[in-house]
C-alpha cells in the first residue's frame, strides 16, 4: 500500500533585490498573499512526514530531464514532497 504525500511550492526569501521589490509591490497591492519563507520555515511544512528526494529544492530542480533548466535563483521557488511515516 502507497503512503499519502504532499507536494507544496513555496516562494523563496532568497530572490535577487529586484524580484523581492517586484513580490512586495504584488503583495502590497493585494494581488499576491504568497509568503516568500527561507529554506527552513518551507521545511517546517514538512515536520513528521519524509521528505521524498530530492528533498528541498528549486521547482525546477525537480525531475530533470537533461534539458537546459533555469537557476535556483532564476526560478525562487522552493518545492519539496514530503510522505506519511
Amino acid at each position: 500500500m502507497s503512503r499519502p504525500t504532499c507536494a507544496i511550492p513555496n516562494a523563496s526569501s532568497g530572490t535577487p533585490p529586484e524580484q523581492a521589490a517586484k513580490h512586495e509591490e504584488l503583495r502590497a497591492s493585494g494581488r499576491t498573499d504568497a509568503h516568500p519563507r527561507d529554506r527552513a520555515g518551507f521545511g517546517r511544512f514538512f515536520d513528521g512526514l519524509e521528505l521524498v528526494e530530492p528533498g528541498i529544492v528549486a521547482v525546477s530542480d525537480w525531475r530533470r530531464t537533461g534539458k537546459q533548466r533555469p537557476t535556483a535563483g532564476d526560478v525562487a521557488i522552493y518545492g519539496a514532497v514530503g510522505r506519511l511515516l
